[in-house]
C-alpha cells in the first residue's frame, strides 16, 4: 500500500496554470518590520487543492484523484549586516511551522484504493535576504532559507520591485518552496513553485 501511494504522489505534478484550475482556496501574507538595524519577517501560506492524477505505475489502478491541505507558516528575526539606504543585506533565524493534509482516492476494475497522510513539523531555520537598487524606482529582491533538522526545507523568493508612491510597493517574481517529510507508510516530498504579484505598503 505504502508503494501504491508513493506512486501516485510522484503522478501529481502540476503546472501553475493546472493548480489555478484545480484550486478550491488560497491564502499568502507577509509582514515585514524593521527597526535601526534589527528586522522582524512573517510569511503565512495557505492552499487547498484537488486534482486528478495521471501516468499512474500500478496498472490495476487507472484513475485517481488527491484532495491536499497545505499551511506554511514562518517567523524570523534579524539584522541588517549592510545598509546602505534602498540597498541592504539582512542575516535572519527563527522557525517554520508545515502542515500537511493529503487524502488520496485511486480507482481501477478491481475495486478502490483510499489513503490519506498528515504530517505537522515545526523546525529551525536560518536566512539572508539582499535588496540592489536597480534606479530610483526599482529594485532587486532576492530571498531564501533552509530548514535545519532531518527534513530538507527550503524556499527561494526572488522579484523585481517598483515604487510607484511614497509608501507604495509593487513587485513580481517567482517563489519556489520545496519539503520532504519522512512517514511510516510512505515520504511526502511537495514543491509549490510559481509566479508571485504583491503590493505593500511602507510606512
Amino acid at each position: 500500500r505504502a508503494a501504491d501511494t508513493n506512486a501516485f504522489y510522484r503522478a501529481i505534478d502540476r503546472s501553475f496554470s493546472d493548480i489555478l484550475g484545480n484550486l478550491k482556496f488560497a491564502f499568502m501574507g507577509a509582514v515585514d518590520v524593521e527597526y535601526n538595524r534589527f528586522v522582524g519577517l512573517a510569511d503565512v501560506i495557505y492552499l487547498n487543492v484537488g486534482a486528478k492524477a495521471g501516468n499512474i505505475e500500478n496498472p490495476l489502478l487507472t484513475e485517481g484523484k488527491v484532495d491536499a491541505k497545505v499551511a506554511v507558516a514562518s517567523g524570523a528575526i534579524g539584522y541588517r549586516v549592510i545598509d546602505k539606504g534602498p540597498m541592504f543585506v539582512d542575516i535572519v533565524a527563527g522557525a517554520r511551522l508545515v502542515s500537511l493534509d493529503v487524502d488520496v482516492e485511486l480507482t481501477g476494475p478491481l475495486g478502490t484504493f483510499e489513503a490519506g497522510a498528515s504530517a505537522s513539523n515545526v523546525s529551525p531555520m536560518v536566512g539572508g535576504r539582499v535588496r540592489v537598487p536597480l534606479g530610483e524606482r526599482w529594485g532587486l529582491a532576492l530571498y531564501g532559507d533552509v530548514g535545519i533538522n532531518s527534513d530538507i526545507e527550503w524556499q527561494m523568493i526572488g522579484s523585481v520591485q517598483y515604487d510607484f508612491a511614497r509608501h507604495w510597493r509593487a513587485a513580481l517574481g517567482y517563489r519556489h518552496m520545496a519539503l520532504h517529510h519522512d512517514r511510516e507508510r510512505g515520504d511526502i516530498d511537495l514543491a509549490l513553485r510559481g509566479p508571485i504579484l504583491g503590493i505593500s505598503y511602507h510606512f
